[in-house]
């Protein structure tokens, strides 16, 4: 009788150690599956977060060009030659210049040095500032 028991009891152990290591392998794959599923959405959502923002970025850059090329044709109405400093309302640094010989170049950078020197030096008492 004792044999018997032994059996029985060994049959049992094996039963349950093989339905806990089917379960085990169940669980695994059902976490790959669940892993995998969650990379492809991610990917998904990243691909379609970077299309709108290209989108929206290739929109402003057109509007910004397009608003800038207009501020230049305005100036060039009443300056010879000039040079625009200045940011964006995002905060972009924006530098326009437009001149039509070397000459109105050089003229147009000694320009800007002597404003530095007299804005470094004491202010622009004596010039036409807007």
């Amino acid at each position: 009788m004792s044999l018997n028991n032994k059996k029985k009891n060994l049959k049992k152990t094996k039963i349950e150690s093989t339905i806990s290591s089917l379960s085990s392998k169940k669980e695994d794959a059902f976490d790959d599956i669940e892993k995998k599923l969650y990379d492809t959405l991610n990917a998904v959502e990243l691909k379609k977060s970077m299309d709108r923002w290209l989108k929206t970025t290739e929109g402003r850059q057109a509007t910004i060009l397009r608003d800038l090329g207009i501020l230049k044709g305005i100036n060039e109405e009443y300056l010879d030659s000039f040079l625009v400093l200045g940011y964006t309302m995002d905060g972009e640094r924006v530098i326009m210049q437009s001149y039509k010989s070397p000459k109105e170049k050089d003229a147009l950078m000694e320009f800007l040095k002597v404003v530095f020197l007299q804005n470094h030096h004491g202010g622009f008492d004596e010039w036409v500032v807007i």
